[in-house]
Order: structure tokens, then sequence, then C-alpha cells
């Protein structure tokens, strides 16, 4: 019926500025979190070169006491070792600055990706290598950041064997006392006596807490030579690649630059 094809095309042509309307919104917001996701980007950028030196000043003297002949990692029969604890803590948290710093680049990077085209891919592969280094710098990371909690529990099972032991014993005792004639009445007072038993313990086990503690030694410091290694090999790739990752379509291509 033509009357109703003109009313249906009246109906389409109706509708068209409430589409244009809604794209430039969708266009809008898409912008504003493009350049918020930059933004983030560019002071994750920006912080790697410093976390860099800050773990190579941290990592020397470390290393340089992990050749030791003697690393001098005390062992307490009564509690954790501190300078363990204190390493320990370091890493994690290195690790999750790093994951994290990593997940932002990560996101960056892939709304650098250009819109679908034939042909001039050159630069497109290159944004796709770099999404590739840190996808998997991340996951090499978060991989030992799950390791982490394996030493407590290792050196736990192993210390629990050289801490001292405590047992308590209790004596009773009763008297009769008569009190104006009566009957005798009992009395009865407990003493409880506390003490802490230390049995010879075998120079084998002590040992073994110590070889946990140096592993884990050598283990914590490796991991954050990863992460020192994982911040260089992705700023050297984004510095090499800075124009093709900003523009991956030549001038007139859609990357984003924070460079």
């Amino acid at each position: 019926n033509p009357k109703n094809l003109t009313e249906q095309n009246h109906s389409v042509i109706a509708h068209i500025p409430h589409l244009f309307t809604t794209f430039q919104t969708e266009s809008t917001n898409m912008d504003s979190i493009r350049e918020r996701i930059t933004s983030e980007a560019e002071q994750c950028r920006d912080q790697l070169p410093q976390k860099f030196m800050e773990l190579d000043e941290f990592l020397r003297p470390k290393m340089e006491q992990a050749l030791s002949a003697n690393m001098n990692l005390s062992v307490s029969e009564s509690s954790s070792n501190d300078e363990m604890a204190q390493l320990f803590n370091r890493t994690r948290q290195e690790l999750a600055f790093a994951i994290s710093s990593f997940g932002v680049l990560e996101t960056w990077l892939k709304l650098c990706i250009p819109k679908e085209e034939d042909g001039n891919n050159f630069g497109v592969a290159i944004v796709l290598h770099a999404i590739k280094i840190v996808v998997e710098s991340k996951k090499e990371l978060s991989d030992l950041l799950k390791e982490l909690p394996t030493y407590y529990k290792e050196r736990g099972d192993a210390a629990v064997k050289i801490s001292k032991k405590s047992s308590s014993s209790k004596t009773e005792t009763k008297k009769n006392t008569e009190k104006d004639g009566s009957a005798a009445e009992a009395e009865s007072s407990v003493v409880v006596e506390q003490k802490e038993v230390s049995d010879a313990v075998h120079p084998d086990l002590v040992k073994a807490v110590e070889t946990i503690d140096s592993v884990w030694f050598l283990r914590l410091c490796n991991t954050c030579n990863q992460i020192r290694t994982n911040y260089a090999a992705v700023l050297d790739y984004l510095s090499k690649n800075e124009d093709k990752i900003s523009s991956p379509k030549g001038s007139g291509g859609g990357g984003m630059s924070m460079f």
C-alpha cells in the first residue's frame, strides 16, 4: 500500500535526528573514556623509570648478600624472620604495583587499535605486539604473586618443629577446719603451674628452617629482578615504537598518543 509505505518512510526519517544525537552522545562518552585511560597510562609510563631505579638500588645489596658465603639469616625459635618479612612485604608491594600498571597500559594499548581497514596494517601489528608484551608481563608477575603464600606455609611447617613446647600441671590440696564446734568443713585450693619444656632440637631441623629462608630470599630477590626486567622491556618497546603506536595507520590513523 503506497500510503503505508509513505507513513513508514516518514517514521524512519523522524527518528534520524534522534539516532544522530545518540551517536554523538556515545562518541562523546567514548572520547571521555579515551582521555581518562590515556591520562592514567601516561602517569604509569612516567612512573616506571623511577620504579626501575628504586628496584635497582634496593636489589644491589640484596644480591651481594645472596651471593655471599653466609647470608646471615638468623633463625628464632619463637618468631618469624624479620629480615625475610621485610623482603616479603616489599616484593608483594612491588608485584601489586607492577601488575596494576601493566593493566592500565594494556587497556590503553587496546584503545590504540584503529578501526579495521584493508591494507596498511603494519602499525596495527606493532600495537598488537605491544599488547602481547604487556599481557605476558602482567601474567608472569601475577603467577609469581600467587606463589608468595607458599613461603609462610613451608616455613611454618618447619618452624613448629623447633619451637618450645609448653605444658601445665595442676595440684589440689585439701584441709579440714572446725568453726564454733560445728562439723569439720573441707576447704580445697588448686595451684596451676605453667612450664615451658625445651627439648633438645636436632640441628638438621634448625638447618631446614634456615635453608627455607635462604631459598626464599633468592626467590624474592629474583622476583623483584623480574619486575625490573619487565619494566625495562615494556618501556623499551613503547619508546622504540611510539610513532606507530600513536598513529598505527599513519598521520590519518586512529591512535591515542601519550608520547
